[in-house]
């Protein structure tokens, strides 16, 4: 996922990330045949956030 911002909480950090990864899916245009590996990339992206948002509320709990 890249480094991210230290000022920031882990949950502020993912959260941030996930918005932009949400941004991104959302403008992503038309698929084309074959070419959507990128498209593929962000949606896996999205998920290992939201597993790290879940297992943190877990931890909090």
């Amino acid at each position: 996922m890249g480094k991210l911002n230290s000022n920031l909480t882990d949950k502020e950090q993912l959260l941030r990330k996930k918005a932009q990864i949400q941004a991104e899916i959302n403008n992503y245009p038309g698929p084309i045949a074959g070419c959507d590996q990128q498209f593929n990339h962000l949606l896996a992206q999205r998920a290992e956030i939201r597993k790290a948002l879940q297992t943190l509320a877990e931890q909090k709990k």
